[in-house]
């Protein structure tokens, strides 16, 4: 992706490149024609990577959408981590939000109703756990090797075909 395809103010971020592609599960990133990947962001402890996060925004109306996916070991505490990331969604895009307790905010997202889905990961229909709050597609995928995929985004989005970095 060119620099010239962002619009002004939006910039895209060489970091961590590497890192997430070495991360040693998949890492998705949009491939939604109006969807640019900014970077990666690396969250961990101890100097181990436990969470790769990949920043894309959404570039079909008249402000740029973020959106986001998650790449993280599965484990016991799959549906925490589904609701932190979209609780960081949320605060970080939606106005409706903005007079909104986290307190609140987490009721909202534990209440919402679920459903099943089908994301498409590099070719394959992947089944999903889906939600939608505040004009935003919760979803969560179980890869191989144990990842849990979570994504953060407009309904367009979760409905585009997704790619793994490593593919």
């Amino acid at each position: 992706m060119a620099e010239a395809d962002l619009p002004p103010g939006i910039v895209r971020v060489h970091v961590n490149d590497d890192r997430a592609r070495t991360f040693g599960l998949p890492v998705l990133q949009s491939n939604h024609a109006d969807a640019r990947l900014l970077g990666y962001s690396i969250y961990g402890r101890d100097g181990i990577d436990l969470t790769v996060e990949a920043g894309h925004v959404l570039l079909d109306g008249t402000a740029p959408t973020p959106f986001t996916t998650r790449s993280s070991q599965s484990g016991e505490d799959d549906e925490r981590e589904w609701s932190f990331h979209a609780l960081d969604h949320l605060q970080n895009s939606a106005q409706e939000v903005a007079t909104a307790s986290r307190a609140e905010l987490i009721e909202r997202l534990r209440s919402a109703p679920r459903k099943r889905g089908i994301i498409r990961v590099d070719g394959q229909r992947i089944p999903s756990e889906e939600f939608t709050l505040l004009n935003s597609v919760f979803a969560r995928v179980h890869l191989a090797d144990d990842a849990l995929i979570t994504i953060a985004a407009p309904q367009t989005i979760i409905a585009a075909p997704f790619s793994t970095l490593t593919n």
